[in-house]
């Protein structure tokens, strides 16, 4: 089972409920399938409880732009293609949650006014490229930044393209990543109170936001997703007096399991039954001290659908 939690506060001092913005990256598992639910369960569960008024989710198709020439010819139709699967794909479900929520395209983004000095996103990129040719520090982080997510690219691109020049591929990358952080300032304008990511904000993007946008009032706040362990019995109970005899219905020992989950008040999430194994596991928790074992290798657990 997978939890979905916020490394950080998200409570503002000046506002009692607050906007979340959330940016996408296509191809992070993170923010796909069962994870990418589980962190809309979360946000959820913020709503319920009047912490988030609003999500705002920011995709980047048309970031990919940079990287697509390599396979494409006509790169800037692939990228509304990459949205579009990414939005039908994920958030398919998203209505049946209760937080309002806005999808922002990239190159939807880039349109609206820059925050700080800057008017507009162009403006601002221009500023970014001359810092990352002036100012060692920057460039650095750029360089190494890039370097890393090239490794990890360039193999998948050399299959398709046997001519690929490695140059060529880092120049590529470290426009992507100037780009992108160049975009910080029109994010600033979209009205979020936090901007949330499962990683921390890469070193370049937090180059920028410290040096240019230290005033302004939206916050950084990371999200983690991990498995939780499940605890088959409620820690209240004791294995010794789950069962008595006095309290036991007339029925078969896999009924006397049902009957036990049953007795106890968990949450929904908690909700599992038996299904293998019931007359042993009956046996185990009334007369062995072995339980623990016993239960490993003899039960198997599976979620209910009505969940």
């Amino acid at each position: 089972m997978l939890e979905a939690s916020f490394k950080d506060s998200i409570h503002s001092k000046k506002k009692k409920s607050c906007v979340l913005m959330t940016v996408i990256s296509l191809d992070n598992p993170l923010q796909k399938g069962e994870y990418w639910n589980e962190f809309l369960k979360l946000v959820d569960r913020c709503f319920t409880a009047e912490e988030l008024e609003k999500l705002i989710i920011v995709t980047t198709g048309h970031l990919q732009r940079h990287y697509l020439p390599l396979k494409l010819e006509k790169p800037e139709e692939k990228t509304e293609e990459m949205d579009s699967q990414w939005l039908e794909q994920q958030c398919k479900n998203l209505k049946k949650f209760s937080i309002p929520f806005e999808i922002i395209r990239w190159q939807t983004l880039l349109k609206n006014p820059c925050s700080g000095k800057f008017k507009t996103f162009d403006e601002f990129l221009e500023k970014i490229k001359d810092d990352y040719n002036k100012i060692t520090e920057f460039t650095n982080l750029v360089n190494t930044h890039v370097d890393g997510y090239v490794r990890r690219k360039i193999l998948d691109y050399c299959k398709e393209n046997d001519k690929l020049d490695p140059k060529h591929f880092r120049q590529m990358g470290i426009n992507y990543i100037l780009e992108e952080s160049a975009a910080l300032g029109p994010l600033f304008q979209c009205g979020a109170d936090f901007l949330t990511y499962p990683h921390s904000i890469n070193p370049p993007a937090n180059y920028v936001w410290k040096k240019y946008f230290h005033n302004e009032p939206m916050d950084y706040v990371r999200y983690e997703i991990k498995k939780k362990e499940i605890n088959l019995i409620p820690s209240s109970i004791s294995k010794n007096s789950l069962f008595k005899a006095k309290d036991l219905p007339s029925s078969y020992s896999s009924e006397y399991v049902n009957w036990a989950l049953k007795k106890e008040n968990w949450s929904s999430t908690q909700h599992y039954q038996f299904i293998k194994g019931a007359e042993r596991l009956i046996y185990d928790i009334n007369s062995s001290s072995s339980h623990s074992e016993t239960l490993k290798e003899t039960t198997k657990i599976i979620r209910r659908n009505s969940l």
